[in-house]
Formats: structure tokens, sequence, C-alpha cells
């Protein structure tokens, strides 16, 4: 039976936020609508022609339009005649396709008898009938001006979330070619994203993990998160003293020297479930408090799967059916059903008859799966659940927007690319390490792994269903793949899916 670990390595904590002082500087913008297309296009009174005669000339002409029932005139400016024609409202009304007269003149009905004339294209044509009589130094329209103030400000470009420590969330930015306040290479456009669509509480994301810290600052109070279920079914590896219950708290997983197998590493307490769901789903975003995730009002549901030296993939395989809504024997219905499930770990081994065969059937029931590519910095095929088909598996990139190759796995199995981060690098510069910024006991922390890239994905399928609940799993796998950022060979030298997660023309 094969023990699956979680897909994430090294870390770098820091404490909470608002007790450790940090000060940030977020900008504010304002709502505006688009820019109308014939912004600055030409517009005039409709049915008026300003008239200059020839000093010399007589002011009566022999043209009809002039002379005509209802035809209005006044004195205007330099000595010309204002004339203002009656059929105002005909449908031959000459105007800025898009616009609305400047101007609604009143007017009754013609007498009868008379010509229609005065608007459309009979303006132009009484113009150039003025004209070729020689009388008129000059015969126009009579144009609207506006002052020149500049066009408005362009659509709302981003959605800057009030937590304090969203500045150092660089995966959530704008993707820009430089690091600033707003903008990273690596980010995914979370943050143009949100001024549509932060997501809507009908979608659910189950988190495959070691569960939950429902007491951290971020997370308590969340309506938006679920009980969940322990599916760990043997009391050394739930570290709980019992087996499964629906209890999803993580109840650590850290273990002393040799405790897993002979040779293996003391290890502390991971928190790993939390930081996977803070970054999807789980932390309560805009609230003046901690981190942002990257799907606001979705509700996340933890399902404890991993715990002291790993998981079980037998207790993972029921997860998976009971997280998408399918019966397990012995474990309650899940009444919230999962519309996208996380998984952030795997197995050195390629995929397993027993893991595709519910995987399937998950799919089938209408959830989309993602998965974590693995940190061997092999091909993915060689993993599990990653080489499985029907997922969409995930590799990692770091700030530049590179694939990590000191660990992310790669190859065809590979669908996507999206912000892992890399504790070796400071690409921004701001003295932090290149990791992803999520929730740990205690506060926060930056970790790195394909386990972090994972969760970002599956926090944009559900902004995806968000928008379409009747996508099908292979429709959100075929939109991310298609609005993905394409990678070079040098940003991605053995393969890294469509290219690096973007969420901006969602």
């Amino acid at each position: 039976m094969a023990r699956l670990r979680p897909h994430s390595i090294s870390s770098s904590i820091i404490g909470l936020a608002l007790a450790g002082g940090i000060s940030i500087s977020l900008a504010q913008e304002i709502t505006v609508g688009p820019i109308d297309p014939n912004q600055g296009a030409p517009t005039f009174v409709p049915g008026e022609l300003i008239v200059k005669f020839r000093d010399d000339a007589p002011t009566e002409t022999n043209i009809p339009a002039l002379n005509a029932a209802g035809v209005q005139r006044r004195a205007g400016p330099d000595g010309s005649i204002v004339f203002t024609f009656p059929s105002v409202n005909d449908p031959t009304v000459e105007s800025v396709p898009g616009t609305q007269p400047a101007f609604e003149l009143e007017s009754g009905p013609l007498p009868e008898g008379t010509e229609s004339v005065g608007t459309g294209a009979n303006l132009d044509d009484i113009i150039e009938q003025l004209e070729a009589t020689g009388s008129v130094e000059y015969a126009e329209k009579n144009y609207l001006h506006t002052p020149h103030d500049g066009p408005p400000p362009p659509p709302l470009q981003a959605l800057i979330p009030d937590d304090p420590l969203f500045d150092q969330q660089w995966h959530l930015k704008l993707q820009g070619a430089s690091h600033g306040a707003k903008t990273s290479p690596g980010a995914s456009n979370f943050a143009k994203l949100w001024p549509k669509n932060v997501g809507k509480r009908e979608i659910v994301v189950a988190v495959l993990d070691t569960g939950i810290l429902f007491q951290h600052p971020d997370v308590t109070g969340n309506r938006l998160m679920l009980d969940g279920y322990d599916f760990i079914s043997t009391a050394f590896v739930g570290n709980d003293g019992d087996g499964r219950d629906p209890d999803a708290t993580d109840a650590g997983d850290a273990v002393d020297p040799d405790e897993c197998f002979t040779g293996s590493f003391r290890r502390g307490n991971s928190w790993h479930g939390s930081h996977v769901a803070g970054i999807s789903s789980g932390a309560i975003s805009d609230n003046k408090n901690g981190i942002a995730s990257g799907a606001w009002e979705v509700r996340t549901l933890p399902v404890r799967v991993l715990g002291k030296c790993g998981g079980f993939t037998s207790d993972i395989n029921d997860a998976i059916l009971w997280a998408a809504g399918l019966p397990v024997q012995g474990v309650p219905e899940n009444r919230t059903p999962a519309d996208v499930i996380n998984m952030s770990l795997g197995a050195g081994v390629s995929c397993r008859a027993s893991t595709q065969s519910v995987i399937n059937q998950a799919v089938a029931a209408g959830a989309t799966i993602v998965v974590s590519a693995g940190n061997s910095a092999v091909d993915a095929s060689n993993a599990s659940p990653a080489g499985c088909d029907n997922v969409i598996s995930v590799a990692a990139g770091d700030a530049r927007g590179q694939i990590v190759q000191r660990y992310s796995n790669f190859g065809p199995q590979v669908d996507i690319l999206a912000a892992g981060g890399d504790l070796a690098r400071d690409d921004d510069r701001d003295g932090n390490p290149d990791g992803v910024l999520s929730l740990v006991d205690g506060g926060y922390a930056y970790y790195n792994g394909t386990s972090m890239a994972a969760p970002l994905v599956a926090g944009a399928a559900a902004l995806l269903l968000s928008i379409d609940d009747t996508l099908t799993p292979a429709a959100v796998e075929a939109k991310l793949k298609a609005t993905a950022d394409p990678r070079s060979t040098a940003q991605c030298p053995r393969g890294c899916g469509a290219g690096l997660l973007d969420v901006s023309s969602f």
C-alpha cells in the first residue's frame, strides 16, 4: 500500500501579521465604465445650420428648404443666421452611431403639404445647394464642443484586498514584467479578475490534506469553512487517538527520528492542509487581517487524509469518492459535494489502477480534480496522482514565471504551471524569500513546492465555475489551458504544459 506525502518542501515562518507590526500601503482605485468607442467624435444640433451670406448677396434665395413652412431663423454670430428646420424627429436624423442628439428641439407637426426637410442627409444637401449659389461665405452644421479635460480613466485594473500581508502575496498580483507593489512576472492575475469575480458560495473546494486549523485567526468564524471529515483510519497516523471521524482538525504531523521508518528524519508539524487551503479559498479575505485567498467567496471542505508519516492510498481513495458526493461505506453522506478537489500530495509510483478508478468516478460526478506534479525534479508520469488521467497536474513556478528546476516535476503529464515559490531566491528584493505565504499554526509561513501551485489552480477553477457552474471538468481544464500564458523553452526547458496560470481573461 503506497504511502503518500505532501508535495511541499521547506518553509520560512513569520509571526502573526498584526502582532508583528507589519506596515503596508495599499492603493485604492475607483470603478469606472468602459470608454465609449465614439468618445471625441463630433456631434451637432439636429436640424440646425449656421449660414453667413455674402455682403453683396441677398439673404433670400431660391432654395425651397430655407423658405419652407415652419423654418425658424435667429441671428447668429458674425452676421450669420441660424436656421432651425422643424422636422427634427425625422428618422433620417444624422448623428454619430451609438450617440444621442445633443439637444432635443421642440416642433409640432409640419403643415399639410410642407416638404419634410432639415435633418439627416438633407442638411448636407442644403449646404451643397447653398455653396453652389456662390451667395454664402459659409454654411455649416451647429457642432457641439466639449471641454478638453481628457478621457475618463480606464476601467479598473485591479482590486487590492485590505489584508495587511497581501503585499507579500506575489502569486496573486498582476502579472507584469517587473516586480512591484502590484505586479510580479510569476503572478497569475487574480487581482485583475477580482473586480468582477471573487467566487460564489455555491461552489465548494475540497482540500484533501492534513486537515485545517479551525482556530487560526484567518479561519475562525469563516462562514464558508465547512466541517469536513477525517478519513485517516489508523490512530498512529491520525495522531488524534482514534480513526475516521467527523473532526477534520489538523492534529499535527511531527515525527521523531526513525519514527516512520529506520533512517527517517525528525520533522516538525507542517500544518500543510491549512497552508494549502489558505492559498485556494480557506483564508477570510479582504478582512483587514492576514492574507487573501485566490477565491474569496467559495466554500472550503477540509478532508483529512495525511498525518504522521503521510497517508495511505486506501484512505485517500475513499476521500476522493466522498468529496465528490459519492457513497463510502461506514461514512455519512457528504451533503456538500465538491466542485473542485485539490490534492497536494503524491507517491513516487506511477498512477495506480485503484486511484485512477476513483478519479474517473469523481470526475464523472462533476468534480474537477487538481493535483500537484511532485517535488522530485523528475517526469511527473512517475508520480501518483500526478501521472493519472482526468486530473489537472500542476508544476511549480517561481517569482520570475519560470519552472523551479531544482524541485518541480515536469513533462507531458503536466498540464499547467502556477506559482509554487522558491525559498532559495528573492527576485523581488523585498528581503523575504520568494515562497508562497499562507496559514500555519500561530501565524503565517512561506512554503515552496508544487503543493502551493496546485491550490492556486484549484482556486482559479472555482472562480471559473463561479462564472458558469455548468462547465464540465474537461471544459474547466480546457479553459485553464487556453488562457495560460505560454512559456519559452528557456522558462520551461522540460515541459510545463500550456504555460503559466493567468486568470485575467476568465
